[in-house]
């Protein structure tokens, strides 16, 4: 495992939970304000976020499977 591909999936995760925070306060304020439009359009931004993290998890279970493969080549001195 790349440290430096470590930090841009935590980069990705900061940007992405920071998109998530932003819709969900459109998210309160779409109920607050009764516009059901607006918050069907947040709702749908939120599944794209969220479908967005789990590709960030399938990339963190790369690496770090990665990670254990070169561990085990390097004891077996391979």
């Amino acid at each position: 495992m790349e440290y430096s591909d470590y930090l841009a999936l935590l980069s990705e995760l900061c940007q992405l939970f920071d998109q998530i925070s932003h819709v969900e306060q459109q998210k309160i304020d779409a109920v607050q304000g009764h516009a059901l439009d607006e918050l069907n359009e947040a709702m749908k931004r939120e599944q794209a976020l969220t479908l967005a993290l789990r590709g960030c998890e399938q990339k963190r279970e790369t690496l770090l499977t990665g990670d254990q493969t070169d561990l085990v080549q390097a004891l077996a001195g391979v």
